[in-house]
């Protein structure tokens, strides 16, 4: 049961308006709801962790009035000297965790994976990745497990991507559903494996 005053659901965004291999901006909006019947004045204390989990950067917003039954957007901007950027064979995973604060109380919490890399283009030379010319070897997966039908099995679908990207695999295609947020989690944590 959440606090009526929390984050909502997939209700942080974060963004790397620039990037590059010396330091990375950082935009993280939190979109807080109170469900109560009073304002609140609340703040938001954003960390991002990089893949080993050290604290690398981290902002306190200036006090934010939320009205009662109304939902506000809270914008902060942070900075990473020297970011590890994520790519198929080094997928650098770095954290944001968000503390929702009232009143001297954290009233939630809101993790979030997030990645760094430079905007992904597609110039006449074709796809580029960090600035490197990438060639996507892709599949399209539908979203079963064969015999194993449709229910979620997180050691299925990490085996299923390992044999993908056994066979050389760098990009999956999803057909019909939107897929799992498992397969997703997968995909980005494990792009790469000996």
């Amino acid at each position: 049961m959440v606090d009526p005053v929390h984050v909502t659901n997939s209700g942080v965004f974060v963004s790397t308006p620039t990037v590059s291999s010396s330091s990375a901006s950082v935009s993280v909006s939190t979109e807080v709801q109170n469900q109560s019947t009073t304002s609140q004045s609340v703040t938001v204390t954003t960390t991002i962790s990089d893949p080993s989990g050290a604290s690398v950067a981290s902002n306190t917003s200036a006090a934010s009035n939320v009205g009662a039954n109304a939902t506000a957007t809270v914008s902060q901007s942070l900075a990473v000297a020297n970011p590890q950027l994520w790519s198929t064979t080094s997928p650098n995973l770095y954290q944001v965790k968000v503390e929702l604060n009232a009143g001297g109380a954290t009233l939630d919490t809101y993790l979030a994976p997030w990645a760094y890399g430079p905007p992904l283009s597609v110039p006449t030379t074709g796809f580029s990745l960090n600035g490197q010319n990438t060639k996507l070897r892709g599949v399209c997966l539908h979203n079963d497990l064969g015999a194993l039908g449709s229910a979620i099995n997180y050691r299925a679908l990490e085996r299923q991507v390992e044999i993908m990207k056994a066979m050389g695999v760098n990009a999956i295609r999803t057909s019909h559903n939107p897929p799992a947020p498992e397969l997703l989690d997968i995909c980005d944590a494990k792009a790469s494996w000996s």
